[in-house]
Order: C-alpha cells, then sequence, then structure tokens
C-alpha cells in the first residue's frame, strides 16, 4: 500500500505541474522500481506520465540514497524539487533535502490507513535522529 500511495500522490502532483519531470527512486534489488512501474500503467489511465516525463533511479537504499541521487539524476543544481511521499515520511525527506541543499518542499498524502502505523511512527522518528547525527559528519 505504501508503494501505491506514492504512485497516486506523483500522479497528482504530475497533473499540477504538467511540465515537471518525475524522478522515481527505489531499490530494484527488492524490485520496487518493477513495482512502481507496474502500478503506474495500472493506475495512470489519463496518460499523465508520459515517458519522457518520467526517470526511474534505481540504485537507493533510504532517503539519503533517495535525494543524493535524485540530485544527481537531475544535473542541475538550481532545480526545485517537489517531494512527493507519504505523510509520514515527509519531515525525514525534507530534512536529507536540506541537508543537501536542494530547493525542495514536500507533498503526499497517506491514503491508505496503515495498520502498522506504530511502527511507521518510531522509524520515522528514530531515522531522524540518524539523519541528525550523519549530517553532522556528511560534508
Amino acid at each position: 500500500p505504501v508503494i501505491r500511495d506514492r504512485v497516486l500522490n506523483a500522479l497528482e502532483a504530475a497533473s499540477l505541474h504538467p511540465n515537471a519531470k518525475i524522478i522515481f527512486t527505489g531499490n530494484e534489488r527488492i524490485g520496487e522500481i518493477t513495482i512502481f512501474k507496474n502500478l503506474l500503467i495500472e493506475l495512470d489511465k489519463s496518460k499523465t506520465l508520459t515517458p519522457e516525463r518520467v526517470l526511474f533511479e534505481t540504485e537507493s537504499r533510504n532517503t539519503w540514497d533517495n535525494i543524493r541521487n535524485s540530485l544527481n539524476l537531475a544535473k542541475n543544481p538550481d532545480a526545485r524539487f517537489l517531494i512527493v511521499t507519504s505523510e509520514y515520511h515527509q519531515n525525514r525527506a525534507l530534512a536529507v533535502a536540506r541537508i543537501f541543499k536542494a530547493k525542495a518542499n514536500a507533498t503526499g498524502k497517506d491514503k491508505t490507513t496503515y495498520s502498522l502505523w506504530l511502527y511507521h511512527f518510531v522509524k520515522e522518528r528514530l531515522s531522524n535522529l540518524l539523519i541528525l547525527i550523519k549530517s553532522a559528519t556528511a560534508f
């Protein structure tokens, strides 16, 4: 359900920003990009995302990698980014983007009620703490 929510959020953002490129980022070693692609075929009935608008970044294992690899893929350090992710993940993604000095905002809604909400809550808080520690030694 989390990846499905991300695809739905990306489609909504893409329709609001018709000139924007969309970068789907994930760990293809566990099949995330394949799932993104299959869900795009299933959910993008209006063909909002044409192939020339979509980029896939396949090497990321975590939020730090997502942001760093997406910035490298975009090849424009002055570009503005809209990070499309679930609500519970936005703070962490924005914190990492700010560490990389990216001009970014975040959007996305959790369309699914997660049965593991407590797990996600604790995971995000611990991840935010690790990001603070990592950012102190990143550069």
